[in-house]
């Protein structure tokens, strides 16, 4: 006993954290070899110590609020190009009282409004029309067609029902008048014929 007394008053000290040394326990030595065992790292250590309480909250909420798209497609397509150009739009946006005329504005209206911008309208004076001219109605005060080395005509046609009628009015060789019914039917005047030579009916 003497012995051993003396070698733990040659091995004595102290410890300034002596209350801590005191408070550890079996129990608590056990779970720090277990810790010890599973200790590990990892390659994103940084990521991993940049998450934070407030980051947890929103993760969450977004979980809670999670949901899919029938369209996801289409919604994946939109770009910042795409939003940037529907603000745009938004911005001039504006209406018009002649919306429907507007929307009867067709490619072949338009293609037809350039040819005549193109110069190939018939002029009011000496111009030439070549092929045929079609309407429901054409009013003028004075026409001429031809010149004086060409004999003019014009070509009057009608379709009623299922049959179509014809007659052509031309000025002969020897300057006069001639109507000429091209298809079936007669010629018929329903008020006063005037005329400052003689009329003849022939066939």
């Amino acid at each position: 006993k003497v012995s051993n007394w003396d070698g733990a008053a040659t091995n004595s000290h102290s410890h300034s954290n002596k209350t801590v040394l005191d408070g550890i326990t079996s129990t608590k030595v056990s779970n720090w070899d277990g810790a010890a065992t599973n200790s590990h790292s990892h390659s994103n250590k940084t990521v991993l110590d940049g998450i934070t309480s407030t980051k947890v909250s929103n993760w969450d909420g977004a979980a809670t609020n999670s949901h899919s798209h029938s369209n996801k497609s289409v919604l994946d397509a939109i770009t910042s190009t795409k939003t940037s150009n529907w603000d745009s739009a938004y911005s001039d946006s504006h209406s018009h009282s002649n919306k429907t005329v507007l929307d009867g504005i067709t490619s072949t209206k338009v293609s037809n409004w350039d040819t005549v911008a193109a110069g190939s309208w018939l002029a009011l004076s000496g111009g030439t029309l070549s092929g045929g001219l079609t309407g429901t109605t054409l009013a003028m005060r004075t026409a001429t067609f031809g010149d004086a080395s060409n004999a003019g005509s014009i070509s009057i046609v009608r379709k009623i029902g299922s049959t179509t009628y014809t007659a052509q009015v031309s000025i002969d060789s020897s300057g006069n008048v001639v109507i000429t019914p091209t298809s079936t039917g007669i010629i018929k005047c329903s008020g006063t014929v005037k005329a400052s030579g003689d009329i003849a009916a022939y066939q």
